[in-house]
C-alpha cells in the first residue's frame, strides 16, 4: 500500500468517524427531546392531579340565542392550567353552531375542534365565530362567512371549524356583530402588525379604500402596536396603541365619534390628538340611523367625543363632540365603564365600589331618578366589585356587591332574575345561588338576552327560552343541564 492510498484510508476513517459523531448527537437529542416530552407530560399530569376541573364562561362571544361555556383545569392559586372543551346551546341554524348540527329544543354540544388543541378565547357573533389557540399563531373559524369575514379566501359558509393561521403568534382578535349578515375582524399579532378582512364600506379595514376583502391583510401603516380596540357593531371605527403611547384611529367616524375634530370616515390610520391613552371603549347603534361615541382613559382623566343628544357625554349640552371632552378626573386603572351611543346608558364604577350613572335613562339609572337626558350622578345606595352589560338597545345592567350577591335593574324579558318580567329602574338583588364566582348577560337582542352565571361547577341560566338556549324559561337563575360526564 503506497502513501497516498494509506491517506485515503485515513481520510475514510476520519469520515466515519465523523458520521458516528454526528449520528450520536442525533441519538442524544432525539432521546433529550423525547425525555423532555416526557417530563412536560408529567409535569402536565401532576398539575392536573392537583387541579380543579371548573366552568368558565365565555364573554368576548354574542351567540345570538346561544349560550358558550368552556371547561378549564384551575391549579392551587387559581391560574388556568389546561383549557378543556367549549360547548354551545341555541344557535340560528347549522352554520353557527360550530358543531355539525341544526339548533336543537335544549342541551349543549361541543366545538367541533380536534381533541387536544386549547382554545383560550372565543370571540365574535353575531353569526361569525373565532376560536383562539393558546400560545399560537393559529385560530379556528365558522359561520355565515358574511363578507368573507372569516378570511378564508371565499365567502361561503363555513358551518364546521376551520383552521387560518398568521405569521406570528395572535395577541388579540376584534369582531362583533348585531346581524348575521354584516361583519368584519380585526386581529393583532405578537409582531406588532395588525390585520384585517371582511366588510370595509366605512373602512374599517383601514387599507385605504372601501373594498371587502374575504382574505386577512396587513395595514401596512401600523407597526410596532401593543394593543387593539374594537367596537361594539359591524359599523364601527378601530383604535390601535404603538410602542410609544401614541394611539392611531380607523373607520366610521359618524358623530366625529372617533375624536378626531371631524365626521368624516377614515379609511387609514390617523394619529389621534389624545395622548397616553390606555384604554378605549367604542360603541355604535342604528337608532333611525347610525350613532357612534367612543370614550377614552388618560392621565387618570376620562374622556367622551361623539353622539351626545341624549347626553351620553355628561356635558351642560347635548351637542355631539368630534373632539374628546373631559367626563372624570382621578380615576384608576381597575375602574369599569359601560357606555353606548342612541339611545343609552352610561355606567362608570371605581375601585372603592361606587358607581355613577348617566345618559339617556329609558329604564332607568339604577336609583331614583325619573327623567331622560341626565348628567353623571353618583348612587350613595350601593357598592359593587364588578358591573356588566351589553350595549344595546332595552338596556339591562348587572352588578356583584362585594358578598358576591347580584344585582340588577332595567329591561326585563325574564333575564333580570328576580323572579318576574316587570321592568325595574332600581338596583334591586337577585334570588342568588350560592357562591357565584362570574356572571354575564349573553345574546344582546332584548328578547333573547339571557342572564348566565356559575360557581365554578354549575351553569345557572335565566331569560326567555329561544333555539333551545335555556332548558326552559325561567325569571330566576336555574342550573343547566351539561352534557354526560361533565359537572
Amino acid at each position: 500500500m503506497n502513501e497516498s492510498e494509506i491517506l485515503n484510508k485515513l481520510e475514510e476513517l476520519k469520515a466515519i468517524k465523523q458520521r458516528e459523531i454526528k449520528e450520536d448527537a442525533k441519538v442524544l437529542e432525539v432521546y433529550a427531546n423525547t425525555l423532555k416530552g416526557d417530563l412536560n407530560a408529567l409535569a402536565q399530569s401532576l398539575k392536573l392531579g392537583i387541579a380543579k376541573k371548573q366552568i368558565r364562561l365565555l364573554k368576548n362571544v354574542n351567540a345570538y340565542r346561544g349560550i358558550m361555556y368552556q371547561e378549564v383545569y384551575i391549579g392551587i392559586n387559581d391560574e388556568i392550567i389546561l383549557y378543556g372543551d367549549v360547548y354551545i346551546s341555541g344557535g340560528v341554524d347549522i352554520n353557527t353552531t360550530g358543531s355539525g348540527r341544526t339548533p336543537i329544543a335544549w342541551g349543549f354540544s361541543r366545538l367541533a375542534i380536534p381533541k387536544g388543541i386549547e382554545i383560550k378565547d372565543v370571540v365574535g357573533g353575531h353569526a361569525n365565530f373565532y376560536a383562539i389557540e393558546k400560545d399560537s399563531n393559529a385560530m379556528w373559524v365558522w359561520g355565515n362567512n358574511s363578507q368573507g369575514c372569516l378570511g378564508l379566501g371565499h365567502n361561503s359558509v363555513v358551518p364546521i371549524p376551520q383552521k387560518v393561521s398568521f405569521r406570528a403568534k395572535i395577541k388579540q382578535v376584534c369582531s362583533k356583530s348585531y346581524t348575521s349578515s354584516l361583519q368584519f375582524c380585526t386581529i393583532l399579532l405578537e409582531d406588532g402588525t395588525v390585520w384585517s378582512c371582511g366588510r370595509n364600506t366605512e373602512g374599517e379595514l383601514g387599507i385605504g379604500n372601501t373594498i371587502d376583502s374575504n382574505r386577512f391583510v396587513r395595514i401596512n401603516s401600523l407597526a410596532n402596536i401593543t394593543e387593539i380596540f374594537g367596537g361594539n357593531n359591524v359599523v364601527s371605527g378601530i383604535f390601535a396603541l404603538d410602542d410609544k403611547g401614541n394611539l392611531w384611529a380607523w373607520g366610521w367616524n359618524g358623530n366625529g365619534c372617533l375624536g378626531m375634530g371631524k365626521t368624516t370616515n377614515v379609511l387609514s390610520p390617523e394619529l389621534h390628538p389624545l395622548k397616553n391613552v390606555s384604554k378605549v371603549y367604542h360603541y355604535t347603534r342604528d337608532t333611525s340611523g347610525w350613532k357612534g361615541s367612543s370614550f377614552f382613559v388618560s392621565n387618570n382623566k376620562f374622556y367622551g367625543c361623539g353622539y351626545n343628544a341624549q347626553s351620553q357625554l355628561s356635558q351642560n349640552d347635548l351637542l355631539d363632540k368630534t373632539s374628546c371632552v373631559e367626563i372624570f378626573n382621578g380615576l384608576n386603572e381597575k375602574d369599569m365603564f359601560i357606555g353606548g351611543a342612541g339611545l343609552s346608558t352610561c355606567l362608570y364604577l371605581n375601585k372603592e365600589g361606587n358607581v355613577w350613572s348617566w345618559g339617556y335613562g329609558d329604564y332607568g339609572f339604577g336609583d331614583r331618578r325619573i327623567g331622560n337626558n341626565l348628567k353623571k350622578n353618583l348612587n350613595l345606595s350601593v357598592k359593587f366589585k364588578s358591573i356588566a352589560s351589553q350595549a344595546y338597545g332595552y338596556p339591562a345592567f348587572y352588578a356583584q356587591d362585594f358578598n358576591d350577591g347580584l344585582w340588577s335593574f332595567g329591561y326585563n324579558n325574564n333575564a333580570l332574575g328576580l323572579g318576574h318580567n316587570n321592568n325595574v329602574r332600581d338596583w334591586s338583588k337577585l334570588i342568588t345561588p350560592n357562591n357565584i364566582i362570574d356572571y354575564f348577560p349573553v345574546s344582546w337582542y332584548e328578547a333573547e338576552r339571557v342572564l348566565i352565571a356559575t360557581d365554578g361547577e354549575r351553569l345557572y341560566a335565566c331569560g326567555t327560552s329561544y333555539n333551545g338556549n335555556l332548558n326552559y324559561s325561567t325569571n330566576i337563575l336555574q342550573p343547566q343541564i351539561l352534557p354526560l360526564g361533565e359537572n
